[in-house]
């Protein structure tokens, strides 16, 4: 049970957030970079086939997500000199940065020995990219004991988070054009999260845990109360069915760019996803307004309606007369930012609150499991959508010749987010 000791922490110095908040940046750097082109870079290099790279990316999934429920019950049972979290970071950090460069640099000639070589530094790089991540996560409601401590933790991770994704996506796209490598930039970039996860990890101390508060449940006895939670299902698959979606069409967006407009392999990820991130920033705090207005709940599947709507403008892109289709389609992806940033904002909040009700229920707050739950579910869901890449390739033709998949994307990507929309409206709670 929750001890009078944890209940009455001491507030955290400005310090302390600061260096937990920096691996973030090393965080979605890796993350960003990695998800916007690992199907982009095997396919339009023809290194191997949409589809297998497609299983590739799926099995590297299907091993992260296998990961996230196993490695959060191991960091909530783990109780040694340096803590529960910390551990996991410094052990891991290096093997993750070594198989995210060894992805971009591919040793074989021909289509099946890449499949595999990209299957197996994919596999491992996101098993480890799991193994330091979930433990760092559930590290921040271990440290901000109090609300005023977690809404300025959790500001501060969101800042950083932020700087991460424009590294992942618009410095990754700036090296990438301006070196022509694609490994140089995965070096650069690994190195990136490897020195911010590096300062986390050496610069925080984590605090004790109560013994009275220590989980001593056995693994399914701390994976059921989220399989049995009402909540938590509808909210999972709601959020697990945006990304199927959201996975097309980001992996759609670069080939959009090159194959439909000629522009260079970084364009999309310096001016098509760098243009979305700056419209997610200024719309942020906005979203603050409208959530405190009509409450997370509503926030959220508004949010998901309107990405229903505006990512199925992609497929309009052959057909706009009214204005240069290259525009159009800067304007379709800079207004997709504002219901992304709600997301974003909103769905971290929202696993808060059913992890709370759980606490409140059964005594022990279990962060990292939870978390990994939410991972195993969602990670899924990412591979399915680079599989689901890879089919449209398959049913409409190779990207560089025919332009019909990488239109359809954006009417996936919007079927997706509509259902995500349909199963939220059951969600339970109003805040």
């Amino acid at each position: 049970m929750e001890s009078e000791k944890s209940k009455g922490a001491t507030s955290l110095s400005l310090k302390t957030i600061l260096i937990y908040s920096v691996a973030n940046i090393g965080c979605l750097a890796l993350d960003s970079t990695f998800d916007q082109f690992n199907i982009f870079y095997y396919v339009h290099h023809k290194l191997t086939t949409p589809l297998l790279i497609g299983i590739a990316v799926l099995f590297g999934r299907i091993v992260d997500a296998l990961a996230n429920p196993i490695v959060g019950y191991w960091s909530d049972r783990k109780y040694g000199v340096r803590g529960r979290r910390l551990p996991f970071v410094v052990s891991g950090v290096l093997p993750m940065t070594i198989f995210f460069i060894l992805f971009f640099r591919p040793i074989f000639k021909d289509a099946v020995s890449n499949f595999i070589f990209a299957a197996a530094t994919c596999g491992g790089m996101l098993f480890f990219y799991t193994y330091v991540v979930a433990p760092y996560l559930a590290l921040l409601p271990d440290l901000a004991r109090t609300t005023d401590d977690r809404v300025k933790m959790s500001s501060w991770v969101s800042i950083f988070g932020i700087v991460g994704i424009i590294v992942g996506f618009v410095v990754a796209g700036i090296l990438v054009d301006t070196l022509h490598s694609f490994f140089l930039m995965a070096v650069i970039i690994g190195g990136i999260s490897l020195a911010t996860f590096m300062i986390t990890a050496l610069g925080i101390k984590e605090r004790p845990v109560a013994r009275e508060d220590r989980v001593q449940l056995s693994f399914w006895e701390s994976v059921l109360p989220a399989l049995k939670s009402k909540m938590f299902l509808i909210y999972i698959f709601s959020i697990s069915s945006f990304w199927v979606g959201f996975k097309v069409l980001q992996t759609s967006i670069n080939f959009v760019f090159t194959t439909m407009f000629g522009k260079p392999e970084g364009y999309g990820g310096t001016f098509g996803m760098g243009g979305m991130i700056l419209v997610w920033l200024l719309a942020t705090p906005f979203i603050f307004l409208i959530v405190r207005k009509i409450g997370k709940k509503r926030t959220y599947y508004m949010a998901l309606l309107a990405i229903a709507v505006i990512s199925s403008l992609q497929g309009l892109i052959p057909y706009i007369t009214f204005m240069n289709p290259l525009i159009y389609y800067h304007i379709v992806i800079c207004f997709f930012g504002i219901p992304f940033a709600a997301l974003l904002v909103i769905y971290n909040a929202i696993l808060g609150d059913i992890i709370d009700h759980d606490a409140k229920t059964t005594g022990y707050r279990r962060e990292a499991m939870y978390y990994g739950m939410e991972g195993l579910f969602t990670k899924t869901a990412r591979g399915i959508g680079s599989v689901s890449v890879a089919f449209l390739f398959a049913v409409f033709g190779d990207p560089s010749v025919s332009h019909a998949g990488i239109l359809a994307a954006g009417p996936f990507c919007g079927l997706f987010a509509f259902l995500g929309f349909l199963l939220f409206l059951r969600y339970p709670l109003n805040e």
